[in-house]
């Protein structure tokens, strides 16, 4: 049930408080946050009700069985960005753990954003030569892989196969490179047994330059929501920015490069469930006391029509962002670069941003683009339909942002 929210500016904080609905007494229900004024409880079945009505091709913005319960905003959102073929990311976070574990509200931090470098590749030769080593081959096999699990939905009887399955090549790469120094861990989540997997390449001990990181993720789990256990295969979404995140750390820990800062590889756990793993890992590392450079998320990257696109999402950091068109423009002159923005809730940057980390992310497209794939969320996202020679730029992309922001 929706109680009308107030955003509080806390002054000495930088924060919006924005404070939580009480929690109904009967029933099974999720607090969903759909923007940075509305956060509601849902009854736990009308999300894989709305998701049903995805599937059966309804064209309704309501949840009929529930539309007593949950608010008209709340419907439309459901449908319309949960599971609908126009709109890029689940478009919710969910609280429901954060409001069990006592808090009465949630504080948005703004993200202090510093003054980045101006991209240079003739300074970055770490990057620029790598390009060509890219194997398009990697990625398509990474996607096949991923995809061909029956499913990586964060709540089925196998979730636990991608994470195994990522830290197992992560685990090769390293071997192959004899990189004794790379740590690989998994970060567990709080009420479902899929991990988050992260695996960080140090600094080079003569070049360190301060006790902030790197980051680069792409999400591991799928969904087409409804039934747990139905097949989802995920190619695009997110199989393929998993592809990307791994093909980059191969490439860098194969080559022995070390930078001045510690760079983090994130395959994020249950995005699909409105960003839950990334939000576990963003504030573990907040309440850690770990400094964050920049956090850039690689979110469904290979569904590409003709000549490479990169979409870079202008929200929710436009600072950060407009940097970032500005890399991908001098270091890849020759793809079609975008700007669109993406959404509350869109994918796992968004967690990191909401605890005050500088944040980022590019895609195939952004929402109602032509570009965007229109299967995500079905069974039809399959590796089939991907072209791995133009998601290779993504890889660049991410070596750049590497060495860039970690030289």
């Amino acid at each position: 049930m929706r109680t009308a929210v107030t955003a509080l500016l806390v002054l000495f904080a930088l924060a919006v408080a924005i404070p939580y609905p009480k929690r109904p007494t009967e029933g099974n229900w999720r607090l969903l946050q759909f923007s940075d004024e509305h956060v509601e409880w849902i009854p736990e079945g009308a999300v894989e009700e709305a998701a049903d009505l995805i599937q059966a091709e309804s064209k309704t913005l309501s949840i009929p069985k529930f539309s007593n319960q949950i608010s008209k905003e709340a419907s439309a959102a459901l449908t319309a960005r949960l599971f609908g073929k126009s709109q890029l990311g689940v478009g919710f976070i969910d609280r429901t753990l954060h409001y069990e574990s006592g808090a009465s509200s949630f504080e948005s931090f703004d993200a202090p954003t510093p003054d980045y470098p101006t991209p240079d590749p003739s300074s970055h030769a770490a990057a620029t030569n790598l390009f060509d080593k890219v194997k398009p081959s990697n990625l398509k096999k990474t996607v096949v892989d991923l995809s061909t699990l029956v499913t990586r939905f964060y709540l089925s009887s196998i979730s636990k196969k991608g994470p195994a399955y990522l830290t197992a090549q992560l685990n090769s790469i390293i071997g192959k490179a004899k990189a004794k120094d790379v740590v690989i861990k998994q970060v567990a989540n709080k009420g479902f047994d899929q991990n988050n997997v992260v695996a960080i390449v140090p600094a080079a001990a003569d070049k360190k330059s301060g006790d902030d990181i790197v980051i680069v993720g792409g999400h591991l789990d799928s969904t087409t929501g409804g039934d747990p256990e139905a097949r989802a295969p995920g190619a695009d979404d997110d199989a393929s920015g998993s592809a990307i995140v791994l093909e980059t750390f191969r490439l860098l820990v194969e080559s022995g490069w070390r930078g001045s800062r510690d760079v983090h590889f994130m395959f994020f756990a249950a995005e699909e469930g409105g960003l839950l793993g990334s939000s576990t890992v963003a504030k573990k590392y907040k309440a850690d006391g770990v400094e964050v450079r920049a956090m850039l998320q690689m979110e469904m990257c290979g569904y590409q029509k003709g000549d490479p696109v990169i979409t870079v999402l202008s929200d929710p950091n436009p600072k950060l962002s407009t940097w970032l068109s500005t890399l991908v423009d001098t270091y890849l002159p020759n793809v079609t670069a975008r700007r669109s923005t993406c959404g509350y809730g869109c994918s796992d940057h968004n967690s990191f941003d909401d605890v005050g980390y500088p944040s980022a992310c590019i895609s195939e497209a952004g929402p109602y683009d032509s570009g965007l794939n229109p299967n995500m969320h079905t069974t039809g996202d399959v590796a089939s339909i991907l072209n791995f020679d133009a998601a290779a730029v993504f890889v660049r992309a991410g070596l750049a942002w590497v060495v860039e922001l970690a030289q």
